[in-house]
Parts: structure tokens; sequence; C-alpha cells
């Protein structure tokens, strides 16, 4: 990996394995991917997506932004909240859009979670709780989620939306007066007694259905 030359993958007969210490260790990655063989391996310098090829079960695909970050630095602490990614806010759907019109006559593949990603690491499970905190530029609080406190890498995605918003496609108002407007943020991890501060962005709302352009930046 470019970003992190310690990062190391390597695909078998039984599916895929990783070092992030230069080969001194290798650990099997487990994670939804079964024991499968692995001929093609591919890390998009772009997005930082790990691209799968296996033989006999397709392609799997996994974003592996946070082991970019793993050292045996990290490994050692109690905690550790990792950079959070550039997000935009998708607006899939409006009133009268068709996004469904042809129900599983197509194949559709799951795309990726529809908010702001927060991963962070846990050296030894059962923390007394875990819990992410996001605040706007001005320090006003606008989330505050409760996470997992499993050992290992857990993951809390902000749907970028106030306290105050409607849910689903029955909120009141227009569709972007229920989400958080572009711009910078900042997040916080409490877990452990120890707070973990991370910078955030929000660089854009799109969605075919926001007007008569595809795209808007508010």
């Amino acid at each position: 990996d470019r970003m992190n030359p310690q990062l190391l993958f390597v695909g078998n007969d039984t599916g895929i394995f990783v070092t992030v210490d230069g080969g001194e260790r290798w650990v099997k990655m487990n994670n939804n991917i079964p024991n499968v063989p692995v001929h093609d391996l591919l890390v998009h310098p772009r997005e930082n997506d790990l691209v799968v090829g296996s033989y006999g079960r397709g392609l799997f695909l996994t974003n592996i932004a946070p082991l970019q970050e793993m050292t045996g630095e990290v490994l050692s602490r109690d905690a550790y909240l990792f950079a959070v990614e550039p997000t935009a806010q998708r607006v899939p759907w409006s009133f009268g859009a068709n996004d469904d019109l042809f129900a599983d006559a197509h194949i559709k593949t799951p795309n990726e979670p529809g908010g702001m990603v927060i991963r962070y690491y846990l050296k030894d499970s059962g923390a007394d709780g875990a819990r992410v905190i996001i605040t706007d530029d001005t320090g006003a609080e606008v989330a505050r989620l409760d996470g997992e406190t499993a050992a290992g890498i857990n993951t809390v995605v902000w749907n970028m939306r106030p306290p105050s918003a409607g849910q689903g496609r029955s909120g009141g108002g227009s569709v972007l007066d229920r989400m958080v407007p572009p711009g910078e943020y900042f997040v916080a991890l409490e877990v452990g007694g120890e707070v973990f501060t991370r910078a955030a962005v929000i660089t854009k709302t799109q969605g075919w259905s926001l007007g008569p352009f595809p795209e808007i930046i508010r």
C-alpha cells in the first residue's frame, strides 16, 4: 500500500491475509469474506478501497483507510480515533422519483453507507461505553451517537442530520432542511475517561433529484 509501506496484503487458496508491520505478523481477514481462493488484489489509489478478485465467488470490496493508519504504536494504545474521510451528502430520493421502478429486475449492489463513517480502535472489549459527539465550526453540538465497545475496529455512521430533523421520506420540510449544511465539523470520541478528536468535512450535497442540476453546493 502506497500510503503505508508496512501494510501488505496477500491472497491464497483460503482467502486474504494482512500485515501492518511489513510481514512480521500476518492475520487472516475474515470480515464477510468466505474461505475462497483469492487470485487478484488491488488498492484503489483515490478511494483507499481494497478490491478482491476471488475464484468462483465474484468481487469483494472494503475500505482500508483505518488499516493504513494502523501501526504498532496505535495497536499498543487503549483507544484510537481514525481520521475521518471527507464525505458528500447523497440524496437518492425525492417525491416523484422512480428509484425502485424496476424492483429486482436488475442486479443491484449495496452502496457505501449513506453518512459520515467514523471508525475507532479499542485494544480491549468491555469499555464502559463509547460516545461519539459531532460539533460544528462554532462548537455547537449537532449529533451524539453511542458506539460499540468490541476489541478491534468499531464503526459508527452519522446520517448528517441535526437531532430535530425528520427521519425517512416523511420528515417535514424539504430534503435540504433535514440535513446539516456542508462545511467543517469536529468528531470527538469519549471512551475510557479519555477524549480523542478529529476534524471532519462535509464536502457537498449531491443528488439528481435536487433541482435542474445533478449536483449542488450550498
